[in-house]
């Protein structure tokens, strides 16, 4: 590249310096005496000649310095000039390239979102799991020359998502946990209330059908019904299988209630199974008088 090169000739400047300087030593040195009334008048016109002087030097210093101040100044503009079209020249260069890295930069950017989708699809990420960050890879060094993401890229967006998939596992074991959890206590709670539904619904026919018998005319005798067979003669059938996951429970109930002398005790066991049997409890198993 061609470069700036300078021919600086010094400048040279002639004055009567030291006649004028011999001049003015002499004028002074005739008042460097005590001033008499005789010679004040003299001295103050020479303070004035001499302030004029002053004057007139630096007026002829300022015009000289100014005639050897303008080639400086006009070197300072041609170099501004100089820097104004290298620098305008930079800028367009650094334009140029810009538009070309946000190209490629683009390009990357693509690159890397569809990588992170490939592998969302592999490792069978779920929605709410992906999304991963992924701005810090989008760098003019992610990609080689042929266009492709380089092994280093590849290697991380890959971790990335196995790293959140690891989440996804946790996240979805605990949840099954917990919904088994829940489901174990709603059923617990449902088992509960059905029991006391049933205990309260059998109570609530027992009642009835005790109301019911005791409607007939009385005797002091008591008979005393129960549910469980207590005579030897009377055999329980065995019990049914119970459906997977159910189990059967046999259920005695005692209960006492009043009849009239001499009423015969079949009739009255046939009366309480059709009273229970209308009632809603149709599996009766075995029913006895004690």
């Amino acid at each position: 590249m061609l470069e700036l090169t300078t021919t600086i000739t010094p400048a040279l400047i002639s004055a009567n310096i030291d006649e004028l300087k011999a001049y003015l030593e002499v004028e002074v040195s005739k008042y460097d005496i005590d001033v008499t009334e005789d010679k004040v008048k003299d001295a103050k016109k020479l303070a004035t000649e001499l302030n004029s002087v002053t004057k007139a030097i630096n007026a002829v210093k300022k015009e000289k310095l100014l005639e050897l101040e303008a080639p400086i100044k006009q070197f300072k503009s041609d170099i501004a000039d100089l820097n104004d079209i290298v620098q305008s020249g930079r800028s367009k260069i650094l334009s140029q390239v810009k538009i070309f890295e946000d190209k490629v930069l683009q390009e990357i950017a693509e690159a890397v979102i569809d990588k992170f989708n490939e592998e969302y699809k592999i490792q069978d990420l779920s929605e709410d799991y992906s999304g991963l960050p992924f701005k810090d890879l989008i760098l003019l060094g992610s990609i080689t020359k042929s266009g492709t993401l380089t092994k280093k890229v590849n290697d991380e967006i890959v971790a990335r998502v196995a790293t959140a998939k690891q989440k996804q596992k946790l996240d979805e074991a605990e949840a099954e946990k917990e919904a088994l959890r829940l489901e174990a206590e709603v059923n617990k709670r449902v088992a509960e209330q059905r029991e006391r539904d049933i205990k309260a619904e059998a109570q609530k026919k027992i009642d009835e059908a005790k109301e019911v018998i005791q409607e007939t005319p009385i005797q002091e005798a008591p008979i005393r019904v129960t549910e469980t067979p207590l005579k030897e003669e009377v055999v329980l059938p065995p019990k049914e299988e119970a459906p997977e996951g159910k189990k059967i429970l046999r259920i005695a109930i005692s209960f006492d209630i009043k009849v009239r002398e001499g009423a015969p005790e079949d009739k009255v066991l046939l009366k309480m199974r059709q009273l229970l049997e209308s009632a809603g409890i149709p599996d009766l198993v075995s029913i006895g008088v004690k």
